[in-house]
């Protein structure tokens, strides 16, 4: 089918993917797509935004193909529906990576996760997504600075295979880290920007991650590092000498000076 079909436009995700995620939806199915593209859109905002309003039900993997695909929009648009993003590097490992992801698609361990932190955590991703098998879950948070410690149990509620499930984590052998803090302000920094495409006011994702890029030292699409070189030249006190240099001439070259009748003629006066 697909070598039958001729490729002549550009990379027109917007209505092959509201079709499918519209869809009538069947009892007890989940829907799973799998969209197979470069990414190379130029409306991602908008893609972004239909997704977001689709069907919750239904969950997107996003599958990356081509010499420079771009994984920034399969990330977020595997994100926006619940899924996963797979990029395909060359193909001799077609194969293997597909197969790997309908492994994952085959064994959803659990899905609708709800974790129980306190009411004034600050946690990252906002939306989380299924924990399919092979693939682990990454979440930073923050605690109020001025908050009582966390408990020795964590609350988690998800669905299964076999239904409703509450897990109790323990955290007695939670250590502390460096880095944890810039590892959750980067991931609060996508968080915001992603924000932009889904509507955000840009004016206050500005400023909230100016703050944050700024207080814990980061590069953002608003803040940048600057290196200074600070060498020592010499000594402050040290006394100024005047010296004259000639031009720098390539070697073996005949200087002439510059008179005004030019330097065919100086060579023919010298001969």
């Amino acid at each position: 089918f697909i070598a039958s079909r001729q490729a002549d436009g550009g990379t027109e995700i917007a209505g092959a993917l509201a079709l499918a995620m519209g869809l009538p939806a069947i009892p007890q199915r989940l829907r799973q797509l799998v969209f197979i593209t470069d990414g190379a859109v130029g409306n991602e905002a908008d893609i972004y935004q239909s997704i977001a309003a689709a069907d919750s039900a239904a969950r997107l993997f996003m599958v990356g193909i081509g010499d420079a695909p771009n994984r920034a929009f399969l990330r977020r648009a595997a994100e926006l529906g619940h899924g996963v993003a797979t990029v395909i590097e060359s193909t001799a490992a077609i194969d293997s990576d597909l197969s790997a992801l309908f492994r994952q698609i085959d064994t959803p361990q659990l899905t609708d996760l709800q974790i129980d932190w306190p009411s004034n955590a600050e946690s990252y991703p906002r939306q989380l997504p299924d924990l399919y098998a092979g693939e682990p879950l990454w979440l930073t948070t923050r605690l109020d600075p001025g908050a009582k410690a966390i408990s020795s149990t964590l609350g988690v509620k998800a669905t299964s295979a076999s239904g409703g499930l509450k897990l109790t984590l323990p955290l007695a052998h939670a250590t502390a880290a460096n880095g944890l803090a810039k590892i959750w302000a980067r991931r609060k920094i996508q968080s915001l920007e992603d924000g932009l495409t889904l509507g955000a006011d840009a004016e206050q994702v500005r400023n909230q991650v100016l703050a944050t890029a700024l207080t814990h030292h980061l590069v953002s699409r608003y803040t940048s590092f600057v290196a200074v070189e600070k060498v020592l030249r010499r000594d402050d006190q040290a006394a100024l000498v005047r010296a004259d240099f000639a031009n720098p001439a390539p070697a073996d070259a005949i200087a002439f000076g510059n008179t005004a009748l030019g330097w065919r003629a100086q060579l023919l006066y010298g001969l």
